[in-house]
């Protein structure tokens, strides 16, 4: 059958039309199949110093972050007058990074005076390293390994005993600062770096 005039112009437009709703309904298809992997970290990451948040004061009565104009950042912690061992905690949200069980936390930091602080991570939940103390002077080097099983977390009844689940996406990096009683500390933040597997 032959199909001419506005009959043809119609027929065109109608199987157009069925096309255009076909490829619509497999691209449809397509994206709601796909779903992506988180990011992975390159193999040295340097973690911006500006976007740093304090998310708990803990025994701190003000946590102030300060970035400065060479990329570390100033974290000044004033303690209250009575301790009950709770750190302040700043962190660094990250959404969606994939981790393994090789990846590195290091810290490259010095203080003003001496002051305690921890190392933590939070995947399925939140993970924290022994503390460590930073003392006045040269900038020191601190390297937190995920593959130990060194960190405490609800699941350890917060003991250190417990290792960092790399299979879940990690979520932000945390420091725990440790304030003085009633007295203020400042650590300064030369480099925060997350080496991958």
């Amino acid at each position: 059958m032959r199909i001419t005039g506005t009959n043809a112009s119609e027929h065109s437009y109608r199987l157009f039309s069925f096309g255009m709703v076909c490829v619509a309904a497999i691209l449809a298809a397509g994206c709601v199949a796909v779903k992506r992997a988180p990011p992975a970290p390159p193999e040295f990451a340097e973690l911006p110093a500006h976007l740093w948040i304090c998310t708990s004061q803990g025994d701190a009565e003000k946590v102030t972050l300060n970035p400065q104009s060479n990329g570390s950042l100033e974290v000044t912690v004033q303690g209250k007058s009575q301790s009950s061992g709770k750190g302040a905690v700043i962190a660094l949200p990250l959404g969606d990074w994939r981790i393994a069980p090789s990846s590195v936390l290091e810290v490259t930091a010095v203080s003003d005076a001496d002051m305690q602080f921890a190392a933590a991570l939070r995947t399925d939940q939140f993970y924290e390293s022994p503390a460590q103390r930073v003392v006045t002077g040269n900038p020191q080097e601190f390297s937190f390994p995920l593959g130990t099983n060194s960190f405490k977390s609800a699941r350890s009844k917060w003991e250190h005993r417990d290792t960092v689940n790399a299979v879940k996406p990690l979520q932000s990096i945390e420091l725990v600062l440790y304030p003085a009683p009633g007295q203020a500390r400042t650590i300064i933040l030369h480099g925060v770096r997350l080496r991958g597997a």
